[in-house]
């Protein structure tokens, strides 16, 4: 099985405000950067795990856990799972309709 390249921690950071579902602006003021370093971050995210789409970051993150502790994920299997999946795809596409 192919090992993941690690992610930085500045990464790390911008992955799980995308994932809280803040947009772009929102995560590049917390972080006081410009909404284009933001931009600059998830394309090298998506390079990094190989993937075309933020939907595909976004199942691939969740799939591996990549941001959450083993005692922090939800219980419920794959129901909960679905879930999760559901509404970060809901922000993503909202983000992109006011972008």
């Amino acid at each position: 099985m192919k090992r993941l390249p690690r992610l930085s921690e500045k990464e790390l950071t911008v992955l799980r405000l995308q994932a809280q579902g803040k947009s772009r602006k929102e995560t590049a003021a917390l972080l006081q950067n410009s909404v284009r370093t933001i931009e600059s971050n998830m394309d090298a995210i998506k390079a990094k795990l190989g993937c075309e789409n933020l939907v595909q970051v976004g199942v691939l993150v969740e799939r591996l856990g990549l941001l959450r502790e083993p005692a922090e994920r939800p219980p419920g299997g794959e129901y909960a799972l679905l879930e999760q999946i559901t509404l970060a795809l809901k922000n993503i596409i909202e983000e992109y309709k006011n972008y």
